[in-house]
């Protein structure tokens, strides 16, 4: 059975579907968001004029970094957990179907597409140091970026696996079954949703054609390596290695999360991340096949 027809072992009518989106919605924007309006609440009523929230750049200021975080990745703890109730009571099959079609999850291939694609993105970040492409300055706080990381290497990974439960799991395979098991719409469309999804971050403001593009192929090269793996397990892995490889080795300024990261670099020009997008995918594709085939 292709991934995209694991939905059928369970219920696929039109009206789930947009009572799902409605359900993992509420869950993300009002439950996901409780520790957020909890945090602005408590920042302008301490009397402490460090401590606030800035509405007009959206970002608190005089918090805690770490605390930061941690209302940031509930979000996404609050969407997971909308859409683990939507497959289970609403689509009414096992949540594993999102992932893949055997009993069991294979950290091995998880750990697979995360390994070979953070050393892709070393490579990269090499590259850009050699050649100037990127201004990278290094920005070491030992004592933020070791206290950091346990929450980051716990945290990232699971907002980046929310993020592929719901665009190139529920999203693709839904898509799939409303249109007859048509795959290759159904990988457009959810990478289109997964570009417009991110309009709102700070980079898109580079370049209004290559900026969404980039977020476009990143959208599309998980989702063609799902339908060949008929498995979410290395776009699990691929993602997470994307975000820990900025959260931790190289973020840059402007970022839509901040973290305390060992170097940091300029907003990424969109041409030079679009030519890495294609890049780094044709170098993973091939070697992560051979892994699959095997």
């Amino acid at each position: 059975m292709s991934y995209v027809d694991l939905a059928k072992q369970g219920k696929n009518a039109w009206w789930r579907y947009v009572l799902g989106l409605v359900i993992i919605a509420v869950m993300t924007l009002g439950f996901g968001m409780l520790p957020f309006f909890f945090l602005i609440r408590m920042v302008e009523s301490d009397q402490n004029e460090a401590t606030t929230y800035n509405f007009d750049t959206m970002e608190f200021e005089g918090v805690n970094f770490i605390i930061e975080f941690l209302v940031e990745t509930f979000v996404f703890i609050g969407m997971l957990g909308g859409i683990y109730l939507v497959v289970r009571f609403i689509q009414k099959r096992n949540f594993i179907t999102l992932i893949t079609s055997v009993q069991n999850v294979s950290w091995k291939r998880i750990f697979q597409g995360f390994g070979l694609y953070f050393v892709l993105m070393m490579l990269w970040a090499v590259i850009n140091m050699v050649f100037a492409i990127d201004e990278f300055r290094l920005t070491f706080q030992p004592e933020k970026l070791f206290l950091f990381m346990p929450f980051a290497l716990l945290g990232i990974p699971i907002a980046a696996a929310t993020e592929e439960l719901f665009f190139r799991g529920y999203v693709m395979q839904g898509i799939g079954q409303l249109l007859r098991g048509n795959a290759w719409v159904a990988v457009l469309v959810s990478s289109l949703l997964f570009m417009f999804a991110h309009f709102e971050n700070p980079e898109m403001n580079a370049d209004p054609i290559l900026s969404p593009l980039t977020y476009f192929l990143a959208g599309l090269f998980p989702a063609l390596l799902v339908i060949k793996d008929e498995s979410l397990e290395l776009a699990i892995g691929i993602h997470s290695a994307n975000n820990l490889f900025f959260g931790l080795f190289a973020n840059y300024d402007n970022s839509v999360v901040k973290t305390p990261s060992l170097f940091t670099t300029s907003t990424p020009d969109p041409l030079i991340g679009m030519i890495s997008e294609v890049a780094i995918f044709i170098l993973d594709i091939i070697p992560k096949s051979q892994l699959i085939d095997g």
